[in-house]
């Protein structure tokens, strides 16, 4: 699905509503299992099939309808295996936020 997604967290703190508005990143979302262990995993490509990952796969994620698209909150895991708490706000489609000026 292609979506937008606005991270709402950084070295697992919650950021100001503000700084998240700042760095939409739209991708093709992916919710899959992953192939060796039985364990979901959301990963953001940059088009379908791609391997391109434009932000760390979210492993275990919990999945929240919320207005105008799904929530979804689960764990990052960063190349130095440092694993931190994460949620992303995912919107179907192409916002306006990602041609604004500023």
């Amino acid at each position: 699905m292609f979506c937008v997604v606005y991270q709402l967290r950084r070295g697992g703190d919650k950021l100001p509503p503000e700084d998240v508005r700042k760095r939409p990143v739209a991708g093709f979302l992916v919710l899959a299992m992953r192939p060796v262990t039985p364990e979901w995993e959301a990963r953001l490509f940059d088009k379908p099939g791609s391997s391109k990952e434009l932000l760390p796969t979210l492993c275990h994620p919990m999945v929240k309808a919320i207005k105008g698209g799904i929530l979804l909150q689960g764990m990052e895991v960063r190349h130095n295996l440092h694993v931190t708490r994460q949620a992303w706000w995912c919107v179907p489609g192409l916002l306006d936020d990602l041609s604004a000026p500023g």
